[in-house]
């Protein structure tokens, strides 16, 4: 029997160059020493998509824990979502600051309808029936004025507010320091205004309002920033006045409860457009808000926080006319974008982004992505894509969404304006080659993927 000798090349594969849909065939030849050759059986097998469903998978919860993330802001039950504070936050909102706050307003609300009531100086008494509270106010004319308030003869309320006015009698400058009793403890309350008006007779110029609140529980900081307004003005003909016009908003200022930190800063530009029969716009030109949210514990940051950025551009404030009906020649164009991340210690990271534009009529182009960053230092990523634009069309009521992830799978889904019921929502998830591996659907309104290997699943 002739020997059978190893005079070929030998190829190893591992599992993971193979690729999926895929048939493999071998054989084994053997060549003896007189150069006979002897052909094996064929053999062959063919791999699935097992892996990339698995991944498809994923990429579901992924998109289930998204929603998750902002829905549960406690995160109960999740793994790995990060726990923010925006619950408890709200339930001291509930409980103790929005009480409190109406409470003192309503009676800061009476306070300054009284002073307005005065004239000359002297002792003044007022009183809140519905609230059985008794006011007294002794100023001085035209210049400050000391209040007490009470309520069953128990003192809540005193403070001083001191104020000046030009020769036309309008408001420039005051301030006010108060203490003010709630069910949770004394509030103080301090600030200050200063105003600016074109002249005696035309529009307020410029608004400058700074101050603080403070309690046990909370800390109302508006010193830095505060509120700034700046007018233009422009004749109006047909009126035959001066009307003022908004130039610039800007809002800014840090709010500390026994829960959370906020910070945040507001700027919006605007600008006079004059249009045709004398009409006008005021449209804003640009709006940007950066805020940031500090989860707190006994008096400090406890490392987990929030923090966004949203802006938006108007890309035609000149040539839009709201004043005539929309059309392919007139209508507001502008682009607006949101980017946010959120941590927490030995927690994921999370970055997401939303961008929209719109350039063209009825037409919104749309970018978005979401990465949250492991404490291992792995990524999981869903983002659109340049070679597909995702958009909304107005016009023809269909948005259309193109994303890929880590994996290298694609995300689509439709959801068309034009059909009904279950009919309006479809999409499917592919692989790299562009083999299918689900299918999603709705099923009684609710969103539905079917997997290639036959398992369903809801997708929230």
């Amino acid at each position: 029997m002739p020997k059978i000798k190893e005079n070929h090349n030998n190829n190893s594969y591992q599992i993971f160059d193979l690729n999926y849909n895929t048939t493999y065939y071998w054989k084994i030849v053997a060549k003896d020493v007189k150069g006979g050759v002897t052909n094996g059986p064929i053999w062959s097998f063919t791999t699935n998509q097992s892996g990339d469903i698995a991944k498809a998978k994923a990429l579901i919860s992924d998109l289930r824990n998204i929603v998750l993330t902002i829905h549960d802001y406690k995160g109960i039950g999740v793994p790995g979502i990060v726990d923010t504070p925006f619950q408890r936050f709200s339930e001291e909102i509930e409980e103790k600051i929005v009480p409190d706050l109406s409470e003192t307003m309503q009676r800061v609300g009476f306070i300054i309808n009284c002073i307005s009531q005065t004239t000359g100086s002297g002792t003044f008494n007022f009183t809140y029936t519905e609230m059985n509270y008794n006011l007294t106010i002794t100023q001085v004319e035209n210049q400050s004025c000391t209040f007490e308030g009470y309520i069953s003869n128990e003192k809540i309320d005193e403070g001083s507010i001191i104020v000046q006015f030009n020769n036309n009698n309008q408001l420039t400058s005051g301030n006010i320091n108060a203490t003010m009793k709630t069910k949770d403890g004394n509030l103080v309350v301090g600030g200050n205004f200063n105003a600016t008006y074109f002249s005696d007779s035309n529009p307020l110029k410029t608004l400058s309002i700074k101050g603080n609140i403070t309690s046990s529980y909370l800390n109302i900081d508006f010193n830095q920033t505060g509120l700034y307004v700046e007018f233009g003005e422009f004749y109006d003909t047909p009126k035959d006045r001066y009307l003022p016009y908004l130039v610039k908003l800007q809002i800014g200022g840090k709010i500390t409860t026994t829960t959370i930190q906020a910070e945040g800063n507001l700027i919006g530009d605007g600008k006079l457009v004059n249009l045709p029969n004398n009409a006008t716009n005021n449209p804003p030109t640009n709006i940007s808000f950066t805020g940031t949210f500090r989860e707190m514990k006994d008096g400090s940051p406890t490392g987990a926080y929030f923090t966004g950025t949203i802006s938006a551009q108007n890309l035609n404030p000149d040539d839009y006319n709201p004043h005539i009906p929309d059309g392919p020649d007139n209508y507001s164009k502008w682009q607006a974008s949101f980017n946010g991340h959120i941590e927490a210690p030995k927690r994921p990271k999370i970055d997401a982004n939303l961008s929209i534009l719109h350039d063209e009529y009825q037409l919104y182009k749309i970018q978005a992505g979401y990465e949250r960053t492991n404490p291992d230092g792995s990524k999981v990523w869903l983002k659109t894509y340049q070679e597909a634009q995702s958009y909304y069309n107005e016009g023809i009521e269909i948005m259309e969404v193109y994303m890929k992830n880590q994996d290298n799978l694609t995300l689509y889904f439709k959801v068309d304006g034009n059909e009904t019921g279950d009919n309006t929502f479809t999409g499917c998830i592919k692989n790299n080659i562009g083999a299918n591996l689900a299918d999603l659907y709705l099923q009684s309104g609710i969103p539905m993927v079917r997997y290639s290997d036959g398992y369903i699943e809801s997708i929230f």
